[in-house]
């Protein structure tokens, strides 16, 4: 289950990686000062996601390959499934919390 949860992991990764590139190449503004759009602090941000996300990505394959592996098929896909969601599963409450703050902050 280890393998299968370290190539969710990567997979993760690797879609943060294309979806940052995809990002650099259409021009997003990922980054905004008083609704204006910073687009070179977007370029900085961009680079930055795709650098790590790719690094980690690699560093989750890299492991998983490594990982012995599988005992069953179901363990391999339930692990995928679980590693690939892990993430954003972290990062929901992350972000709603930094937005309450965000928005305690601004009605203050």
């Amino acid at each position: 289950m280890k393998r299968g949860f370290l190539f969710g992991v990567g997979s993760f990764l690797a879609l943060g990686v294309l979806i940052g590139l995809r990002d650099a190449i259409k021009g997003e503004c990922a980054f905004t000062l008083n609704g204006e759009c910073q687009r070179a602090g977007s370029v900085i941000i961009n680079l930055c996601w795709i650098a790590l996300c790719a690094s980690l990505s690699v560093l989750a394959i890299w492991k998983a390959n490594a990982a012995a592996p599988n005992k069953s098929k179901l363990h391999a896909v339930v692990g995928w499934l679980i590693g690939f969601c892990v993430i954003p599963v972290v990062w929901i409450p992350v972000g709603l919390a930094l937005g309450i703050i965000t928005l305690a902050m601004f009605w203050h």
